[in-house]
């Protein structure tokens, strides 16, 4: 997630670009829509990801974010044809780098991104659940129900390769 600190936003805005970018990354924006004009896919997805940070109540929406509540409950991709088929081009909307620039790098996959270094996403989620676990038996703040605390658990902790024989 690339934010610019010295950004001028308050608060409330700095907490809806936060839940914006985290929602790119969660969507995979930048690997969908290959054979689409990226820049204007990447206002597609500002778009609804904005009406979903706004319909949450989520911070609070900087005015120069894209967002049209016209476009609630619409996939990207069929805003991504409304944008196409309605003539709008990409260079009309302002992001954070400015009027009609991206805010995503280029190229939009590093070399290190397929490379087999890290985590696969069923062990980022299941770290994730570990971790709002371990927030939530810490601090005393939130609940899980009982079942979902001993999968997530089990899973987290597996039984040794060897451990289980049959016969």
């Amino acid at each position: 997630i690339y934010i610019n600190p010295l950004a001028a936003l308050t608060a409330e805005e700095w907490r809806f670009v936060v839940g914006h970018e985290i929602l790119h990354v969660a969507l995979q924006s930048w690997d969908r829509g290959a054979h689409r004009d990226p820049a204007i896919m990447e206002y597609a997805f500002d778009f609804v990801i904005n009406g979903w940070l706004v319909e949450m109540g989520i911070g609070k929406r900087p005015e120069w974010a894209c967002y049209d509540p016209r476009l609630a409950g619409w996939s990207v991709e069929d805003v991504y044809d409304k944008i196409v088929a309605d003539g709008l081009r990409a260079e009309r909307y302002r992001s954070m780098a400015g009027v009609g620039k991206r805010t995503v790098l280029d190229p939009p996959t590093p070399s290190w991104w397929g490379s087999a270094a890290g985590l696969d996403l069923s062990a980022y989620y299941l770290r994730c659940a570990q971790t709002g676990l371990d927030l939530m038996l810490t601090t005393g703040r939130g609940s899980l129900p009982a079942d979902l605390v001993e999968a997530i658990r089990a899973l987290a902790h597996p039984p040794s390769p060897g451990m289980w024989r049959w016969g």
